[in-house]
């Protein structure tokens, strides 16, 4: 089991950020909070009103995810949280999302494709990650990590309790944009909670 300190947060509902093609036609949201917003369901308004997915942002900020909180420590930083697929048709996303001057940085597991993807700009960059594909009842834990002689941070994941190791290194830290916990919804009912 990791180590550091359990990140306490929310699933923030001003923080929803909308990519489809229907984002701007409706005032309905994608999303439906409820379990006083630990849990989301993605909610379709239209046929064919999927991907890319809509992501929602919690409502803390990791702690060390910048360089500025990174300094003020000397022992390095770690901590953690888990989520619960609770409903999944195959396309969801996990992970940490920050902005720069560029636009948002976006760093995910595809659970159920055993990768993970880095995206900036609409670029995007995937790689192999873990042996084993994430399902329906599955406990995955979000780990990120700053070593006090590092100026990046480190993301990693557990399914139910069994570490995949390290998925990303060396995050570049940016002073005055810290990174948040972030999951991605593409299929009408799929659904995550916090745990």
């Amino acid at each position: 089991m990791s180590s550091g300190k359990r990140l306490g947060f929310k699933f923030n509902q001003r923080n929803v950020k909308d990519r489809t093609r229907f984002s701007g036609e409706t005032d309905q949201s994608p999303i439906s909070f409820s379990d006083d917003n630990e849990t989301i369901t993605r909610v379709e308004r239209s046929i064919g009103d999927d991907f890319p997915s809509v992501r929602v942002v919690g409502d803390t900020a990791i702690p060390c995810s910048t360089l500025q909180l990174q300094k003020e420590t000397t022992c390095g930083c770690s901590c953690w949280w888990d989520f619960k697929i609770q409903k999944n048709h195959g396309f969801i996303e996990i992970g940490i999302i920050g902005t720069s001057a560029t636009g948002d940085r976006v760093y995910f597991l595809k659970p159920t494709k055993k990768e993970v993807q880095y995206e900036e700009n609409g670029d995007y960059k995937t790689q192999p990650y873990g042996d084993d594909i994430f399902e329906e009842g599955d406990n995955i834990r979000v780990i990120f990590k700053v070593s006090s002689n590092s100026a990046g941070g480190s993301l990693s994941f557990e399914k139910n309790g069994k570490s995949f190791g390290t998925a990303f290194g060396e995050i570049p830290l940016i002073d005055g944009h810290p990174f948040y916990p972030m999951v991605g919804l593409n299929d009408q009912g799929d659904s995550i909670s916090i745990v």
